[in-house]
């Protein structure tokens, strides 16, 4: 890989976290919004506002997850995608127990 390749690659990385990012700032902008409307619009701010918590909650959470693993893969050896298949389809009938 040239330098060429590597500038453009962390170019890319960086525009991700950049992108990452706004979507965070922009989903605590809307719920900030919606505690500003809860005195006139009580049902509905909250509804949003509780949403967009989870979302935002949900999105850290995934965030955590690929920075674990992303930081440990030199330590580990790569999955099967026959063992990424099972590990899905469990996790999915865990969270529909």
């Amino acid at each position: 890989m040239d330098i060429n390749n590597i500038i453009c690659n962390n170019n890319n990385n960086n525009n991700n976290n950049n992108n990452n990012n706004n979507n965070i700032n922009v989903i605590e902008r809307l719920m900030e919004r919606f505690k500003e409307k809860m005195n006139t619009h009580p049902e509905l701010s909250s509804i949003w506002y509780k949403y967009l918590n989870i979302q935002n909650e949900n999105i850290n959470a995934i965030i955590a997850k690929a920075e674990y693993v992303i930081n440990n893969m030199d330590k580990m050896s790569d999955i099967t995608i026959q063992s990424l298949i099972l590990s899905i389809l469990l996790e999915n009938n865990r969270l529909l127990m």
